[in-house]
């Protein structure tokens, strides 16, 4: 068995030919390259499913640019412009978010990394700073103030330059702080 690596939008792709609790990335591409069993060409069908705290209808699956686009949407009414050193941060005249995406579907936990660059980049901005970590496989995210996580990671006595983010998803909670997130979360409405 071999590891390999493909890009958000291979991902989606593949995601989108999978059929739920049943495919793998390997058996998509067994079936698409090896034209091994079922129907590649047919994605699984849309259905409702209840997750452990948002309720919400499956869609087609959507780059981490477009659901970055909904997500600023659903919070923001200024129209954003990416921030050209990073692929995920946008900014308006007043705001500056930088987006993090864990894209699967149905996990209970999401991790993610908030690395020293950007968020220092962030704050030497002078704007109104936010973190958004997004799940675009079902739709939601939390969107949290800069200021709010740096008094987190300061009380805590956090000594690592990388902030590790772990949420439980059933809780809302993110671990390495204790920290309950329901007031900063959101859904994503698609159009």
């Amino acid at each position: 068995m071999r590891t390999i690596e493909v890009d958000d939008e291979v991902y989606d792709f593949l995601r989108r030919k999978a059929e739920i609790f049943v495919d793998t990335p390997n058996t998509v591409l067994r079936k698409l390259l090896l034209k091994e069993g079922g129907d590649p060409t047919t994605s699984a069908p849309s259905t409702n499913l209840q997750t452990n705290h948002i309720t919400q209808k499956r869609v087609p699956a959507t780059s981490s640019e477009d659901f970055a686009r909904l997500c600023w949407r659903t919070k923001f009414s200024s129209q954003p412009r990416k921030v050209s050193r990073y692929k995920t941060m946008w900014e308006s005249d007043s705001n500056i978010v930088y987006f993090q995406n864990y894209n699967k579907y149905g996990s209970p936990n999401l991790w993610y990394r908030l690395h020293p660059s950007p968020l220092e980049s962030m704050r030497s901005r002078n704007k109104r700073a936010w973190i958004c970590f997004t799940n675009p496989a079902e739709n939601f995210g939390y969107l949290i103030p800069l200021e709010e996580i740096d008094k987190r990671v300061k009380s805590s006595g956090w000594d690592r330059d990388e902030i590790e983010v772990n949420i439980d998803v059933a809780n809302a909670r993110w671990r390495e702080f204790a920290w309950c997130l329901k007031q900063f979360e959101f859904k994503v409405e698609h159009a």
